[in-house]
This record gives structure tokens, sequence and C-alpha cells, in this order.
């Protein structure tokens, strides 16, 4: 390395002086010494320059170089060389413990530890905290969130930018990182370690990864520069192995057994120094963890040692709403919760590990491999059609709890509402107790069951009235009016609502079970908890006929169905429900003859049907191709009436004509197995056209009359893919080509029988064709029922109201 020279601050004072008595400016002396004007400008600047230069820049003015010099400048170079003999070193024998620190994870029921390198999945956060923003209940969902109906698209879907949280772990020199219980932040910290080793991340530092709980719990309560220092002395960080690999009698017996020795040969000033020049990464996870009588402390002690060695890098993780503190110069952003994608890596990166972790000397790695990723693609498949589990997997944790069951079962259980108590017990009592952290206790008396009782009155009161975000007031209110209660509970109002804010806080930090979601505004963190914990109210009160009539004047209404089939897979009994159920549905359309009629019709064409299928399952497929040809045949209509049609509304068209021209897989896929297979009816693939169904047959098997002309009008309708060309050809013949389409259907669709329902008439049989749906599938799910009540519901399915026999509930 070439030795560099700076000009001493009294040098400054005779360069200065020389130039202005020998009457030269920086160009002439530029001209006089043939330097370059960048390294006369360094001399004059006091930067390091080139020894040799230096000198001639000296003889120039005519100064001694020996007392212009500034004296500091040799030291500061060798200790520039030290320090990064230092990182070295450091770097190398911290590499295996980082390893042994950072290198797996093991959570919940699992046996063995997994690699977190193969199952880690890239973390994204937020740069602004969504919970502490000021908006309003419709800001939230017009700003923020996709609308709140997971049969069109995720429940609270936040559009926020994400922004990847490696790039922001780089980009800032102090991070606070908060999340929700089990979204992943120990997990992210633990990989910036490993890429720190692995010279992706921060190449030139040396990470140490800090448990704050294991460091409050110290009983020594050391600073935690003292703490730092200990650990470097543990594991020998600076102690160059070549020597004590030399050295095998008393020195080795020193490293082991002498603390104070050991503290000779680490060097503490060479901790410090390192320290000093910003040579550490500092990973400071969990400060949620710190118990309450140490948190004033280790704050303390973070702010100090940031302050002092503030050239480091630090980054700390946190849960929301745990603790209030302050530190300045540190930024915060928050973790996001996975979206489709990572929880597709995350499943992929998990089942090949598992395969890798399970793989014997014996077993073919190619077969465990190929098996790992099938078992990827049917988790993925059942999740993606099971939405409400879905929702649950956009946490780590539990996303890992869906992994495990889905391993050992090969599905998820029929019976959703275990999956979600064992999901709740996890965030509630378990996360916490297998890693032995002990909370503290807010309120005494509000122990598990309690907190349960709690959520279930907030869950119940704000479903019913459609309230997925609630004001902090209400959410406080509704601790109030339960905690009073309690046993040594305070009478003072005041001491009440200090208790009830603390302890939304706790359910908040503790079990992320309520989210603030901009400031002041709460909600569930998943609909489908609290439709859970609605079902478990109701359940609770199941013994009062009001609460069960009133979830069965829901039966309609879209948004109960998920609290329907958790509320009769909760029951003991699932028979007063389910009768209740079909007489509520029963009700829907008995005021009106034609539909009775109708129903009537269904029935006696149900009979005559020479097929091997319950005459309820023949019922159901004629209720539901009738209805379905109905409202597409009459979209059809209506945009045939339209002079303009947009490109949704010629894409809408097209999609309502191919589901009368091809009605099979629809209808089998969505009527008849739901319907068939839910009546526990022997069902094979394409059987169905060696049945004598006289309706199907005339559509689908009749190659020389409608499938023939059904075809012709099809090509007609794809003639031009062009949107304005299509456009033209349907104002011109439009009304002829439904004309034709309306005297096919006439004709074949039900044998001559054409049936005319009013709109109201339609809107009627939708909500009786949806309820009986949803009252199936109450039905055939993991409900306990009565065989005798079994059969009442299943016999009487879609019968008209005076062909019943008549239900006693």
């Amino acid at each position: 390395m070439s030795r560099s020279n700076i000009l001493s601050s009294s040098g400054l004072i005779q360069a200065n002086k020389s130039l202005k008595n020998k009457n030269l400016n920086l160009q002439k002396l530029v001209e006089i010494t043939q330097i370059s004007r960048a390294t006369i400008s360094k001399f004059f600047n006091r930067k390091p320059i080139d020894r040799s230069i230096f000198e001639d820049v000296c003889e120039a003015l005519g100064l001694n170089y020996e007392e212009v010099i500034e004296a500091k400048v040799e030291e500061q170079i060798q200790q520039d060389i030290n320090i990064n003999q230092l990182v070295s070193l450091a770097r190398e024998n911290i590499k295996e413990y980082v390893q042994y620190k950072c290198g797996t994870i093991r959570v919940l029921d699992m046996e063995q530890p997994l690699s977190i390198d193969e199952i880690y999945v890239r973390v994204n956060v937020f740069k602004r905290i969504l919970g502490r923003v000021w908006l309003t209940e419709d800001m939230i969902r017009n700003k923020f969130y996709s609308e709140i109906d997971r049969f069109n698209s995720r429940f609270f879907e936040v559009r926020e930018e994400r922004v990847e949280g490696l790039k922001v772990a780089e980009d800032y020199s102090k991070l606070i990182i908060l999340g929700k219980p089990g979204s992943g932040k120990t997990t992210f910290l633990k990989h910036l370690a490993l890429q720190c080793m692995e010279k992706k991340f921060q190449s030139d530092l040396i990470p140490f990864f800090i448990s704050l709980k294991d460091y409050s719990d110290n009983k020594s309560k050391l600073d935690l520069l003292e703490y730092l220092i200990q650990e470097f002395i543990i594991h020998r960080v600076l102690i160059n192995k070549n020597i004590t690999k030399k050295s095998d009698g008393i020195l080795g017996f020193l490293l082991n057994k002498n603390q104070k020795q050991i503290e000779h040969i680490v060097d503490r000033d060479s901790i410090e120094q390192l320290l000093k020049h910003g040579k550490l990464l500092i990973l400071l996870d969990a400060l949620d963890e710190v118990k309450e009588v140490d948190v004033a402390r280790v704050q303390q002690e973070i702010r100090e040692f940031t302050e002092h060695f503030y050239n480091n890098k630090i980054i700390i993780t946190c849960r929301i709403a745990a603790r209030e503190y302050c530190f300045n110069n540190f930024t915060e952003v928050e973790i996001t919760e996975f979206d489709n994608q990572q929880i597709k890596n995350f499943a992929k990166r998990w089942y090949l590990a598992r395969a890798k972790q399970n793989t014997t000397v014996l077993d073919n790695s190619k077969k465990l491999i190929r098996e790992a990723l099938e078992k990827t693609n049917r988790f993925n498949k059942e999740l993606d059609s099971n939405e409400p589990i879905k929702e649950l997997a956009n946490k780590p944790l539990l996303l890992t709890l869906l992994c495990l069951v889905f391993e050992e079962t090969g599905s998820f259980p029929k019976n959703r509402s275990y999956l979600y108590k064992e999901g709740l017990d996890i965030l509630l009592k378990k996360w916490d107790a297998r890693r032995n952290i002990e909370r503290d206790q807010i309120y005494k008396n509000l122990f598990s069951q309690r907190k349960e009782d709690l959520l279930s009155e907030i869950a119940y009161d704000t479903f019913r009235q459609g309230k997925y975000f609630f004001q902090e007031e209400i959410a406080k209110r509704y601790i109030n009016l339960y905690i009073r209660n309690l046993p040594n509970a305070s009478a003072d109002p005041q001491v009440l609502q200090i208790d009830s804010h603390a302890v939304l806080k706790s359910i908040e930090a503790q079990h992320g079970l309520l989210v603030e979601r901009a400031r002041g505004i709460y909600s569930f963190s998943h609909l489908t908890f609290q439709e859970y914990f609605t079902a478990r109210k109701i359940v609770a009160k199941a013994s009062d006929n009001q609460t069960l009539q009133a979830l069965v004047n829901e039966i309609t209404t879209k948004s109960w169905r998920e609290v329907f089939l958790l509320t009769v897979e909760m029951l003991d009994s699932a028979d007063k429900l389910l009768l209740l159920m079909k007489q509520k549905v029963d009700n829907i359309i008995i005021e009106d003859e034609k539909l009775q009629q109708f129903l009537a019709w269904i029935n006696e064409k149900s009979r005559r049907a020479n097929t091997p299928y319950k005459i309820p399952a023949i019922r159901a497929f004629y209720f539901s191709l009738v209805y379905n040809l109905t409202c597409h045949f009459t979209n059809i209509c209506r945009l045939a009436i339209q002079t303009n049609l947009s490109s949704e509304d010629i894409r809408n068209l097209k999609d309502n004509f191919n589901l009368i021209y091809d009605p099979a897989p629809d209808l089998v896929r969505d009527e008849i197995i739901n319907f068939d297979l839910a009546l526990d009816l022997e069902y094979k693939k394409n059987s169905l056209l060696a049945n004598n169904f006289d309706h199907l047959l005339e559509l689908l098997s009749n190659p020389d009359s409608l499938q023939q002309e059904l075809q012709k009008l099809k090509q007609e309708l794809n003639h031009d893919s062009d949107f304005d060309l299509f456009n033209t050809w349907w104002q011109e013949n439009g009304n002829k080509w439904t004309g034709k389409l309306r005297q096919l259907i006439i004709k074949y669709r039900e044998t001559g029988h054409g049936w005319e329902f009013s709109d109201e008439q339609k809107n009627s049989l939708r909500k009786y064709y949806q309820a009986n749906k949803l009252l199936l599938d109450c039905l055939y799910s993991d409900c306990c029922i009565s065989p005798e009540v079994r059969h009442q519901i299943e016999s009487t399915f879609l019968l008209p109201v005076t062909k019943q026999t008549e239900i006693q509930v």
C-alpha cells in the first residue's frame, strides 16, 4: 500500500503564507511542479496525497515537509489496515456460529428443524405503518382494501405499494421492522444475517443476531456493549485460530476454562474500534418479548448504544402495537402479509425441503422431488378452491400450520372449525408457550377462554351489523362491558376505560386477532376469524330459539354462508337448525302459485325418468337446467336490444351463448356434482349421457337437429373477432339471431313446455336456488345430524309445499 501524507492545520497556514510571499497561485504552482491541479487542491484541502508528491509540493513552497505533515496520518493508515484485518478475522470466526444461530427454523409440531435458506420466501414491506394513517372507514375501503366480498376478491387485500424488504434493509442504517404475530419478522432477520455471511448483503460487516428476550433475561444485567463484548469472547470472534491450534497446552486450557485470560487474548479495544468504525450489523430481535419490568432498561440501552456507536447498521423487530417507544434516527416499516405468489412459493419450497429432509441414501431423490412437486400442486389447488382457509395462508405461521396439516392428511379437514380453532390456539396460547415467552397480563382475569368469549361478543354484534371495520371506541365499549363483570373488576369508570384500551392493545399485539387498519379503525385480522367467532357465539346461545331464528333469517344473505357452515359443524346436534333452514327455504316461494306449479312439474318429470338416480337428485337437475337456461337466455335478449355493444357486452353475450350451446360441463360440474354427490348418489364421469334424461338427450345427443342448428348460430356469433365489425353486424342482425335462438330453446329445452318467469319470480328462484344449495352444503358437511332429520330433508327436497309431509320444528 502506498504511503500518504496530509497537511496539518498549522502547515496550511504556512503554505498559504508561502503562496502569498512567492506571489503564486494554484495555477502557477501547477505549472512549476507539473503536478495536477486536482492533487494540488487536495494538498490545500488537507486530504491525503502520495508522500513523494507531498514532499515535492512542500519543496516548491519552501516548506520543511516534516514540520507541516499531519503526525497522526501514519497511525490512521495503519489503524485502517488493522480494522480490515479484524473484520476479515471476525467474519471467518463467526460464520459457523451464525449458521447455528440463524440457519434453521422449527415451529409448531415440526419434529425436525428446516433450513431457512431452503424455505425462505422474499419478504415485502410497507414504507408506512398503515395503522397510523388517518382515514375513515369508507376511505379504508376505497383507498387501501379490496371490496369485502370473498366471492369476488380476497378480504382486506391492501392496495398500498409493497417494497422488497432486502432493499429497504440496504437503504437504511437504522431500521425498525414492525409486523403482526407470525408474520415472519424473526425469519427475515435471520435471513439477513445469513445473507451477510454469504456476501449478498452488507458483505463488509460482522453480523450479530441478538434475541432481546435472551439479553433482557441475562442475570448479569449487562449493558448492550458489555453483552456484545461477552458474545465476542464466548464465540472467540477475534481469536486467531492458527495461534490456538499451535498452543496445545496452557493456552488451550485458558481458552476453554478461564474467561479472564480470554479477555487478555481478545483485546477489548479492538472490539470497540470495530464498533467505532461501524463494522457491525446488529440485529435485535423481538423487542415485544422483553418483560415489562425490563422494558425501560432495554430501550434505554438501545438508545445509548445507538447514539454512541452510530456508524453501525442496526435493525430491530417488534410486533405492531406492542410497546410505546421512541428511537431517534430509526425508520419504521411494516412487514406485509404474503400475496398469492409468495404463498405458492412457500408451499413449493416447504414440501421440497421436507422431501430432502426425509431422503435417505437408498431413496430415489428424483422421485421424492417429483412427489413433493405433485403435493405442492395439490396443496395450491385445494387452497385456491377454499377461500376461507386461504385467507389464513397470508401469515407465514398459519401457512406453516396448513402445510403441516395437508402433509399429514393429504387434504384440509372437512370440518374447518377444527382447523380454525387450532389456528386460534396457536395465536392465543401455543406460539408464545412453545418459545417460553411470558407476556404481561394486562388484565389478570382475562385468560384465553375469556378472550375468546370477548372476541365472540365483538364478532357477533359487528358481523350482524355488516361492520367489517369498526372504530376503536366501539371495540373498547365491548371490552368495557365484558371486563366490568369479571372478578375483582374496578368499579371506577376511568380505570375501566384505561383497562379497556390496554386489553385492546394486548389482543392486537400479543395475538394479532384484532388489527388497527388505520388510526382508530379496527377489524379482525381475517374475515374467517370474525365468522368463526360469530358462529361460536351462536352455538353458545343455541338453546335460545330467537338466536337460531335470527341466523336462519339470513339464509339468502351471501355474506352469512360461512357462518351457517361453521355453526352446523360446531353444534352438538344440528337437527334443529337444519329443520329451521328447510322451513325458511320453502317459505321463499310458498306464496307464488306459478313457482309451486313449476316445482310440481319438475317432480312429475323426475318421477317418470328411467335412471338409477334418486328422485331428489333428478329434481335438482331439472331445476338447475331450466333456471340456468332461463337466466342466460334473458341476458342474450337484453343485449340484443342494445344498439351499441361494448367489448364487455360482447364478451358477456358470447359467454352466455356458450353456456346454452354447451351446458353439460358447467351444469355437470356445478349442479349435478354439487347436488348429486351431496345426496350421496353413485356418480360416474360422462355416465350422464347414458341415462334417459329426455331433455338432456335432446339437447346434447341429437347431431341432426339441435346440435347442428346451435353450431350454425355459434358460428354466426363468432364470425368476426373485430370489435367494430361485430358491433355493426349485431345492430343489423341481433334481433333476428336472438329470435332463432328463442325458437330453438322453446322447441327443445323442455319438450314443448316453455316456462316464462317475471323478473320478480326469477329473483325468488335465485334466492330459492342459492338457499337450497346452502342447505345441502350444511346437510352434508361434517355435522352431527340424526338419520331421521337427514331423510326428512332429502325426501322433500325441491318439492312444492303441498306435496311435502309437514315438518315439525
